[in-house]
């Protein structure tokens, strides 16, 4: 940034102060990047909501391995209950 504003000051005494301040905007203009008016909120909740998803269903994954009769009670107990509702 500091370079910009020597540069500036040269070009006010050498091309006059219209001239300078148009090279100016131009070379500030060239150092914004487009990431910079991205969305951060958007980009970065995608991800961490698959990532804690795919951790929910590893941990479940391994409490019905862990506890297999259990499991298949509850399983089961779930799957009547939702089939007496529906009929």
């Amino acid at each position: 940034m500091g370079d910009l504003h020597e540069r500036y000051r040269l070009r006010v005494q050498r091309l006059g102060p219209a001239r300078a301040r148009n090279l100016y905007f131009r070379e500030v203009l060239a150092y914004v990047r487009p990431a910079i008016f991205k969305s951060k909120s958007s980009y970065y909740a995608k991800p961490i909501f698959i990532h804690m998803i795919r951790n929910y269903f590893i941990i479940a994954m391994r409490k019905i391995a862990r506890n297999k009769a259990f499991s298949i009670i509850n399983i089961l107990g779930l799957a009547l209950g939702m089939t007496c509702f529906l009929l």
